[in-house]
This record gives C-alpha cells, sequence and structure tokens, in this order.
C-alpha cells in the first residue's frame, strides 16, 4: 500500500500515487515516484493513555478527511496499511510502519461507493476491495512490488454494503457483503480461482455491513447486525455454523479481531456514541462478556475498523468533528 516501502521481510514500491492534500511528513507527498525506508516495529506509538481493564489505550490524531469508515490491515508483524474513501470517491491509502510516521495519503483511482475492505495473507502483498458505482466488487493488490490495475474478481453479483474480507492461510482470501436482499454472501479466492457467491442466509434481516476475523487456518468468525438490531455471530470451521444472537444493540457496523485462538474480541459504536467491546475466550468459557471501552476519544461518528498484530490491537474511527483517530492497545486478554 505505498510509493516505495521496504522492511526487513517485506518492500513496498507503489509507482504512480499522488497526494490528496499536503501534509507534514516528512515523504514528499508531491513525488509519485518517492522512497520511504521503514524500521521494524518498536511500539513508538505515543500521545493520550487511559486504562481498562484487559489493558491501556493509546491515542493519535489522523491527517484527512474520510466520508465513511476505514479500513485496516496489519501487514507482516511491522506495518499498517490504512484505507478510506475520499471526498472525491477515490480509494486513498497511507501507511506506518515501525517508528517511522505516517506516510501522506496516497491514490488508488477508481470510483467507489462505499468504504473499502482489505486483507493480506503475506508480506509483501494486500488485497483491497470496493463497491463500485455499478454495486459490483472491484478489487486491486499490492503484488510483487507493485499496484494491480483495478479489476472483477467476479462479474455478477450486486452489493448493498462495503465489503468486507479476510485471509486465513497463504493464498486465501474470503469476502463478504450484505446482498440486496439484507442477507449475507461471500466470494472466495481459493489460490487459483475466486469461488462464488454463496449465500449465507439471514435474508432480510442484515441491517449493516458485516466483518470478519480469523485466529487460524480453515477458521472464520462473521458479524454483523441483524435481528433485534443485534449483533449475530457466524463461523466457519470447517462447514458453516448456525447463526448466534450474541445481543448488544450495537449503533454502528462491529470490527472484530483475534489476537489468538479461540479468543475473539468485538468493538462497535454504542447509542450514546462511545466506544463498546464484546469478547468471548473460548477456551474459558462459551459466554460472550460486554464492557463500554475507556477510550481516550468520545462522540464516535463511524463504526471502527480493527486489525491486530503481535499482541496489540489498532482501531481506527471518525469522530464527530469528522477527525480521524488511532487508538491502540497491548492486550492483556
Amino acid at each position: 500500500m505505498r510509493n516505495i516501502i521496504v522492511i526487513m521481510l517485506f518492500s513496498f514500491v507503489l509507482i504512480g500515487c499522488t497526494s490528496e492534500q499536503k501534509n507534514t511528513n516528512p515523504v514528499n507527498s508531491e513525488n509519485s515516484n518517492q522512497k520511504l525506508v521503514v524500521n521494524s516495529l518498536n511500539k513508538d506509538f505515543s500521545i493520550n493513555a487511559s486504562t481498562i481493564v484487559n489493558g491501556t489505550w493509546y491515542s493519535e490524531q489522523i491527517d484527512g478527511s474520510c466520508i465513511a469508515s476505514l479500513s485496516a490491515t496489519a501487514v507482516g508483524n511491522n506495518s499498517i496499511a490504512l484505507f478510506r474513501q475520499g471526498t472525491d470517491n477515490h480509494c486513498w491509502y497511507k501507511t506506518k510502519n515501525g517508528s517511522s510516521p505516517w506516510t501522506g495519503w496516497m491514490d488508488l483511482g477508481g470510483i467507489i461507493s462505499a468504504n473499502p475492505g482489505s486483507c493480506s495473507w503475506a508480506a509483501n502483498r494486500i488485497d483491497v476491495f470496493v463497491r463500485g458505482t455499478d454495486n459490483r466488487l472491484h478489487s486491486k493488490a499490492w503484488s510483487q512490488d507493485q499496484w494491480t490495475d483495478w479489476y472483477l474478481p467476479v462479474a455478477n453479483g450486486v452489493l448493498a454494503s462495503a465489503p468486507s474480507s479476510v485471509s486465513w492461510g497463504y493464498n486465501r482470501i474470503d469476502v463478504f457483503v450484505r446482498g440486496t436482499d439484507n442477507g449475507l454472501h461471500t466470494v472466495a479466492w481459493d489460490g487459483s480461482r475466486w469461488v462464488g457467491w454463496m449465500n449465507l442466509g439471514e435474508a432480510g434481516n442484515l441491517s449493516l455491513d458485516p466483518t470478519c476475523t480469523s485466529w487460524g487456518s480453515g477458521r472464520i468468525d462473521l458479524f454483523s447486525r441483524g435481528r433485534f438490531n443485534n449483533l449475530w455471530h457466524k463461523y466457519y470451521d470447517g462447514s458453516w455454523s448456525n447463526w448466534e444472537n450474541i445481543g448488544s444493540n450495537p449503533a454502528s457496523s462491529p470490527a472484530a479481531v483475534s489476537l489468538s485462538t479461540r479468543v475473539l474480541e468485538v468493538f462497535f459504536k454504542g447509542s450514546d456514541n462511545l466506544l463498546y467491546e464484546k469478547y468471548v475466550d473460548y477456551n474459558v468459557s462459551s459466554a460472550w462478556s460486554q464492557i463500554r471501552v475507556n477510550c481516550p476519544i468520545s462522540n464516535i461518528k463511524s463504526a471502527p475498523s480493527a486489525t491486530c498484530m503481535n499482541n496489540e490491537i489498532h482501531l481506527f474511527f471518525v469522530d464527530m468533528n469528522n477527525t480521524i483517530w488511532h487508538v491502540w492497545r497491548v492486550s492483556n486478554i
């Protein structure tokens, strides 16, 4: 995701990207052939802190404007790539690597009608997915040190939501969307071809964008707001489970992460515009718990986006002043 990014484990060479606005980072955003050398992550995110029962949250403000939610993806153990829909309806992204500052926003083009989804299945690979103005699924990939052109993974399908994507293994991608029937639909890259669409049910019941995460090979956990305005959960572990009502009444689409096997954490905005979390540790119990996150930022406007690496959880969202925030935590769960 960027103009050229080199890491010990991977290198990104982003060609022909431009910046939507001038920024104060050391990277010259007006130079489309720039090179940024990055270091390994040393947890040098700083700024504010507040404590909750399962860790300390830190926050920083990120430049730029966003008309919808964001999409964040951890790439390897050292880098985060952040995507958004710009006011020009292009897909924009920036990256942070180790202790280096965030890059400027870079333009991936496209005419998109919802916030992007993104995932990574290797240290030098990123896939981003968007709903186009034709309401079909479009994709672009960072591969072999350059961005591909935009393409259609599958020719058919009409999306009623932003896409959510996840990779549970090398050269594997699963993408989930809400269809025009307000049910959940999925398409997958199996390592050699795109397969889908597959209908996962709940037609007429889903009311917001789905989200997904994986704790290991062959495992996917899905979440969306459904019947009774509650949060619903479905998982794949060789076969698809039934839908499970886990309550909560979220006021936004959820964001989900898994830091370790059989542990799930789901974040969402409440009706009071504060951040909430539901979590379960299946190693201990199948019961879901909920807390109000003592997040340094209140008055949240957008749905959160979540990603994780090592034992860190990173969230991104927009507040009522249209400020983009990054908050993160070293987890004790």
